[in-house]
């Protein structure tokens, strides 16, 4: 049997694959028993456990969890502890436990004298998606919060202490395999993670100062870097000095802080280049200069010299976890087989992560608005993507397509927490052939920045989401 703790309701997974959720006193027990580790857990402690119940009615509570994860192998036996007394085990010889194998990881000698990215081996930075694979398997502590046993309150805080070591090894594990690399995903892939071990604890000077020299190390550095040292200042009551020493050895491009591969040079877009210069004075640049930098507004030219483009490809590679796409047909997502491939490696991948999800919403072909979307731009395209999107969306659990009833506006793609572009549908007939869909100019909008244009657009699409039917998947 393989059994999954770290979860708000455990669960076991049966021989045949079936999830059996195992909610309430039950669930709690089987936490118990699997925590113990082979050792019995007595009637009367359990009773106390479960708010003070008598005894004799523990036995019922075993029963229906039996019941719950069908154990017709009698994996929970009846014993007795040290002193005689009578209660229940589960042997930890035949089982498979999702909380001992990631505490497997997180106390291998790697991970526990993994104390920088600095000081590492680059073998280490290979073991980047094993150790996130073993991490996004948390969804919460495998031990109660609140118990009456010793062992199981002791249990708790050891799980979140490996938690925590464990997230800090899979930062210095992205850092150094961008260090090893260079890919622009790599650094990518690492402000998105630094990013969500933020959202878990905003006090922690030492991932702050990760993430600003991550964000500091790339192109689009003038916008990153002021934004992200906003957030701080919004979050914490007073930035300590050794931050702010920081902030300015980064504007100062001070290569000892900064994240570059051995290869690298570097590379400074400038603010100018997504700001117009033909008959704007010095005094009206700066002022767009600093309204791009307050809603976190980039350039295609950033892009390129990110090596992205933000076609499939692209952003199938820098999908961490979340990928949304608002369009008109997807046809450039089925148009090409080995992006189709591509395309579903990753949906494979994303399966087996309960918080992924890959959404699209796009025009919905027997609406009135996809008529008049023909009629204006005089095109007879043939929404054919649609048979593959629902096969797709049968077979993982990861993607959904959601169809609306309206002109397009924007084309929108979200990646993760760390990029969100916008770009324009004209729906004019002597412009679509020209500037339409992947061809036109994509915006790209920073999502940390002060007053992020990248929320609003979000947001468009949460509501738009909302409002939108499901692919029926006939």
């Amino acid at each position: 049997m393989r059994f999954s703790i770290m979860r708000d309701v455990p669960a076991v997974v049966s021989s045949d694959g079936e999830e059996l959720k195992v909610p309430g006193n039950p669930g709690r027990v089987l936490r118990l028993l699997l925590l113990a580790r082979g050792h019995a857990v007595t009637k009367n402690d359990l009773a106390l456990e479960l708010g003070g119940i008598r005894p004799t009615s523990v036995e019922s509570v075993v029963s229906r969890l039996r019941t719950a994860i069908r154990d017709t192998d009698r994996t929970i036996v009846v014993s007795t502890d040290v002193e005689g007394r009578g209660g229940y085990k589960i042997e930890p010889a035949d089982i498979d436990v999702d909380a001992f194998l990631l505490e497997a990881v997180a106390n291998d000698s790697v991970v526990t004298g993994a104390v920088s990215f600095e000081t590492t081996e680059n073998a280490f930075g290979q073991m980047a998606d094993c150790l996130m694979d073993t991490w996004r398997t948390w969804h919460a502590n495998p031990a109660p919060e609140v118990t009456k046993f010793a062992f199981a309150e002791q249990v708790y805080h050891d799980f979140a202490y490996m938690y925590d070591r464990l997230g800090r090894a899979v930062a210095y594990s992205l850092l150094r395999r961008w260090l090893l690399r260079g890919r622009p995903r790599d650094l990518t892939d690492a402000i998105t993670f630094l990013n969500k071990l933020m959202i878990r604890d905003q006090t922690d000077d030492e991932i702050w100062a990760l993430l600003m020299r991550a964000e500091g190390s790339q192109p689009s550095w003038q916008r990153g870097v002021p934004a992200l040292f906003a957030r701080l200042e919004k979050t914490c009551d007073e930035v300590p000095d050794e931050l702010r020493v920081l902030h300015r050895r980064i504007f100062a491009r001070d290569e000892a802080v900064l994240l570059l591969p051995s290869e690298a040079s570097l590379v400074d877009i400038g603010p100018a280049e997504s700001t117009p210069s033909v008959g704007v004075s010095e005094s009206d640049r700066g002022n767009l200069v600093d309204l791009a930098q307050l809603v976190g507004l980039s350039s295609n030219g950033a892009l390129r010299l990110r090596n992205s483009r933000v076609e499939p490809r692209e952003c199938i590679e820098q999908t961490v976890q979340r990928l949304w796409f608002h369009g008109i047909f997807a046809s450039k997502w089925v148009a090409d087989p080995p992006i189709c491939n591509q395309f579903e490696t990753l949906l494979d991948r994303l399966d087996g992560d309960d918080d992924a999800e890959v959404h699209f919403l796009l025009l919905d072909p027997n609406c009135e608005s996809f008529r008049r979307f023909q009629s204006i731009t005089q095109t007879t395209e043939s929404p054919q993507s649609f048979t593959w999107l629902r096969a797709l969306s049968k077979r993982h659990r990861s993607f959904k397509v959601r169809l609306y009833d309206m002109l397009p506006t924007f084309r929108i793609i979200v990646i993760d927490d760390s990029l969100v572009t916008v770009a324009p549908y004209l729906n004019v007939p002597q412009e679509w052939l020209r500037e339409n869909g992947w061809e036109s100019p994509h915006i790209v909008l920073a999502p940390m920045a002060p007053f992020p244009l990248a929320k609003s657009f979000e947001l468009m699409f949460r509501e738009n989401w909302r409002r939108a039917r499901r692919l029926e998947q006939g």
